[in-house]
């Protein structure tokens, strides 16, 4: 359009002059506002979509452009002509969006390629604790999401990628010791959001529960946990009751002697481990005993027949 323009000035230019025409020397016109727009990206953000790119020539400002499933294509923000992104906060969860920018220059406007992207929030981790067989950690649902791609230890790949509908996981493979984190991205086919904040554990073998049995006004619980433990937490419930705390022991003990018991009392023990904060899993079935009382002699006399009691 603009060498067309050209060549048609410069005919003019020798027809005026053939005329005898006496002209000014004429300046060629800019070229084509070809600075375009190029390679515009967008992603799910921690605040919401973030839409990128890039210019190939200096341009006096960008408007950002933002269009919804049939709907119309309206601007949502202009920059500066130095800025290369944009984050449309205005987004729900669970909707498709579609984003341009135009460029404008001194000499003209560029639109740049469309691109469209899900608003998916991030995967919050809401907690990571201990069982017998590992760690878990749990988060919660995000719209739209049709699966979770678990990541472990900073690793670029994920180790686990589960469905939509499952929001926990059971990391078995670790050590007694070691400290793993963990993050979830949710996904939606192509489209994936910003990365969960990391959530740290530090996995702690199990006790062993041993046996539960009867002294002299009490019920001896026993177990086998970690050398290195700090210390352990020991848990008791009834028949038709829930686990409670009936004490915390430090350093290697490896028992405790229940004096609250009393004769036809049946109970269950189970114990956690506790290290560098962190507490293990527990035997959820533990061991049971029935606690029942030596018989105390009241009173001793002689009969014709013997002694009675």
């Amino acid at each position: 359009m603009i060498k067309r323009s050209v060549v048609c000035l410069a005919v003019a230019l020798v027809v005026l002059l053939a005329m005898g025409v006496t002209c000014f020397a004429v300046a060629e016109a800019d070229t084509e506002a070809s600075a375009t727009v190029v390679a515009l990206g967008v992603s799910n953000g921690e605040d919401g979509i973030r839409a990128e790119w890039s210019c190939n020539s200096e341009a006096t400002s960008f408007v950002v452009y933002r269009a919804e499933a049939n709907k119309d294509s309206v601007p949502i923000g202009r920059v500066s002509g130095d800025a290369t992104e944009y984050i449309d906060k205005s987004v729900k969860g669970g909707v498709v969006y579609k984003y341009t920018v135009k460029a404008t220059f001194a000499d003209g406007e560029a639109q740049s390629n469309s691109a469209e992207i899900m608003r998916l929030e991030s995967a919050e981790i809401t907690c990571a604790f201990n069982n017998p067989q590992g760690i878990v950690f749990g988060w919660k649902q995000v719209k739209g999401a049709t699966q979770y791609k678990l990541y472990k230890d900073g690793c670029k790949s994920p180790f686990a990628v589960v469905s939509g509908d499952t929001l926990s996981y059971t990391d078995t493979y670790v050590s007694h010791g070691n400290a793993y984190t963990y993050s979830v991205e949710a996904c939606y086919g192509r489209y994936v959001s910003y990365p969960s904040f990391r959530k740290s554990g530090v996995f702690v073998d199990a006790p062993t529960v041993v046996s539960v049995s009867n002294g002299d006004g009490y019920t001896c619980f026993k177990w086998d946990g970690p050398d290195d433990a700090d210390g352990f937490r020991v848990y008791k419930k009834s028949s038709n009751g829930s686990w409670k705390l009936i004490t915390k022991t430090s350093g290697r003990a490896i028992y405790i002697f229940d004096r609250s018991v009393k004769s036809g009392d049946e109970c269950t023990y189970t114990v956690q481990a506790v290290k560098n904060g962190s507490i293990s899993g527990y035997d959820s079935q533990g061991k049971t005993g029935v606690y029942t009382a030596k018989p105390v002699i009241n009173q001793l006399f002689n009969a014709k027949d013997g002694l009675y009691l």
